[in-house]
């Protein structure tokens, strides 16, 4: 099995975890392994700074844009984590750092919070960037004739079912 080192957003969700939610989401059917998923996200922090009547004001804005879509997203802080995982549980990142950047300064500049009373046009500034991996866990369950899956956010606990 060959491995590879990513940055992860550190969650709180197990295996073990993963599989009760599981047994809930498909109402008790059999439950088989969780096997970690890790899913790429272009992550960039900006810091806008504004003149206001009480002088500058700063914030910082965190976006997360997709790495195999492109939707960008404002993100809470989060934890990241040096992992290593197999290759084959890691989904490659199919949108450029240059365009998710793009992205993430259209998103960013109609952010809800970015809107401020000011004297002038805010300054946005890159402050730091990466790619980083959001953990998912894919547990099988049901039967030979109906197989589903069930899709559990490792960060969230949040949980899709998928039929095949």
């Amino acid at each position: 099995m060959s491995a590879v080192e990513v940055t992860s957003i550190l969650g709180g969700v197990d295996a073990a975890e993963a599989g009760k939610i599981s047994a809930a989401a498909s109402k008790g059917l059999a439950g088989g392994t969780a096997r970690p998923l890790f899913y790429p996200y272009h992550w960039f922090s900006f810091r806008e700074t504004t003149e206001t009547p009480f002088g500058a004001s700063s914030i910082r804005i965190s976006c997360l844009v997709d790495g195999r879509t492109g939707l960008g997203a404002t993100s809470d802080p989060f934890d990241v984590e040096l992992r290593r995982v197999a290759v084959r549980d890691v989904l490659s990142c199919t949108i450029e750092e240059a365009d998710a950047l793009e992205q993430a300064k259209r998103f960013v500049r109609h952010a809800p919070k970015a809107r401020r009373r000011a004297f002038v046009g805010a300054r946005r500034e890159l402050v730091e960037s990466g790619l980083v991996y959001k953990p998912f866990w894919v547990v099988s369950t049901g039967s030979e004739r109906a197989p589903l899956s069930v899709v559990v956010d490792g960060v969230t606990a949040r949980w899709w079912v998928n039929r095949a």
